[in-house]
């Protein structure tokens, strides 16, 4: 097996599931790997790691150590972490049957102990699954694996159930607070376009952006306008369109990007 380092950027999902709701973010690489029931992990050009468990999940229980060291040497890896409970695990990634939570959980807290790259976790958030019973264990998951950046994602191509669809606003909200509470850095990955963010003096277009990227408080809503010459009435205009929506949380005032994957069908 070849352990040479990786010199480009690697998208790993270590998981090794069949995931039926959820997908990787499309960030643009050059290199991965993939998995091979024959030889392995293997270096390709242009694709993300193949989800092991579909092919050979016995194999890949057997050769986690193998697996860990290969991915050592890339320079970016990132992580999916869908569930803190074997319940939520086994609804929302579908794994084989032959494997076991606590082992894969296992193996990530070790590659993430060893690992010396940039590390990224992705939590897909669907529907029919109670985050509120969730969020927190989840979030002190994310915090011990340690990564760089968390983010918080949602379906938003075809999946392999029609029954899923994205978590509810308020869950979504609920879990981002979780992690960010104990992660630096957390980012939403809601769309597949997220458009800009700042002060451009176009209230809309900043805080469309600003939200495609985390919720904002009301104070900092308020602030954005004030930058941008505009009153609260563009902000109701907003609401009143849909296009984001005004959620309370642990005694606060939160605006967010309405999903609108919620509102129509995806597959």
């Amino acid at each position: 097996m070849n352990c040479q380092p990786k010199s480009l950027s690697i998208q790993a999902i270590l998981n090794s599931v069949p995931t039926g709701s959820g997908e990787s973010a499309d960030k643009p690489i050059k290199k991965s790997l993939r998995w091979s029931k024959a030889s392995g992990l293997e270096g390709h050009d242009g694709g993300t790691v193949d989800e092991a468990g579909t092919s050979n999940p016995s194999g890949m229980r057997g050769c986690q150590r193998e697996v860990r060291e290969e991915l050592k040497g890339a320079d970016l890896v990132s992580v999916k972490v869908d569930a803190a409970s074997e319940r939520v695990w086994r609804l929302v990634d579908r794994p084989d049957k032959s494997l076991s939570f606590k082992e894969v959980i296992e193996g990530l807290k070790q590659f993430c102990k060893e690992y010396r790259g940039t590390l990224l976790t992705e939590t897909m958030l669907v529907d029919k699954v109670n985050y509120s019973e969730e969020a927190e264990e989840l979030a002190a998951l994310i915090a011990q694996l340690g990564p760089k950046k968390a983010y918080v994602a949602v379906p938003t191509r075809p999946p392999a159930e029609s029954w899923v669809k994205p978590a509810s606003e308020p869950q979504i909200n609920a879990v981002f607070q979780a992690i960010q509470k104990r992660v630096r850095d957390v980012e939403f990955l809601l769309d597949e376009e997220t458009g800009n963010f700042g002060n451009t003096g176009n209230a809309r277009e900043d805080l469309l952006g600003t939200l495609a990227v985390h919720p904002m408080r009301e104070e900092a809503v308020n602030e954005l306008l004030k930058k941008d010459g505009a009153g609260r009435d563009a902000l109701q205009t907003m609401l009143n369109d849909g296009e984001i929506i005004k959620l309370s949380y642990a005694g606060k005032t939160f605006y967010m990007k309405k999903i609108s994957s919620r509102d129509q069908k995806i597959f």
